[in-house]
């Protein structure tokens, strides 16, 4: 019953592009969890939430912005086999 209720929150904060963490799911309004640990010390629950939280993919513009380079700078170093090489 609870799997089923944590994966229609998921799948609703997923559709809503909302940021997806254990505590993100217990502040959802119809959530049946009071604490983050009630979805984390399951393992079922922790897969699922896991699964969830690498579905989400975020565009290569915000993963810039957030770590302060460029997309071009971002791009080169995912492509980049020897990584030690980039010169920030």
């Amino acid at each position: 019953m609870k799997e089923q209720k944590l994966e229609e929150i998921l799948k609703k904060m997923l559709n809503e592009n909302t940021d997806i963490s254990a505590r993100s799911v217990i502040r959802e309004t119809d959530s049946p969890f009071k604490h983050a640990s009630d979805v984390t010390r399951q393992p079922q629950r922790k897969a699922l939430l896991e699964r969830y939280q690498n579905e989400k993919k975020l565009p290569v513009a915000d993963v810039a912005a957030r770590l302060g380079v460029s997309t071009h700078s971002l791009y080169a170093w995912i492509t980049c086999p020897d990584t030690e090489a980039l010169i920030w």
